[in-house]
């Protein structure tokens, strides 16, 4: 396991937002990325938990200091799955189409 600070990605705009590319390359400088991200734009679902279906997290692609996952849940779900991962750390989400970034550590959650 590295000693790099482990760091978890999602947002609410989907894994395919360019907010979201640009957010990851930037904090891969600071420690290992898990990104779970939902599979399409989820804008006004941030409070939103998924109930009526079962969560899928799909790995995109991982290579040594990230790990990139789709979920067909929402933002939340997301967030959920990211608290199940074995490294605990900082929480990282937002970089969507509005002008918001919010961090979130351990203080927080």
């Amino acid at each position: 396991m590295s000693d790099r600070p482990y760091i978890l990605v999602t947002n609410d705009d989907g894994i395919h937002a360019k907010g979201l590319a640009e957010l990851i390359e930037v904090m891969r400088l600071f420690g290992d990325i898990a990104v779970i991200a939902p599979e399409v734009a989820m804008s006004g679902m941030s409070n939103a938990i998924t109930a009526d279906k079962p969560l899928r997290a799909v790995k995109l692609s991982e290579e040594p200091g990230i790990a990139i996952y789709k979920c067909n849940g929402t933002p939340v779900d997301c967030v959920k799955l990211g608290f199940n991962h074995p490294r605990k750390g900082t929480r990282l989400r937002g970089l969507g189409n509005q002008p918001r970034c919010q961090l979130l550590n351990k203080r927080h959650l």
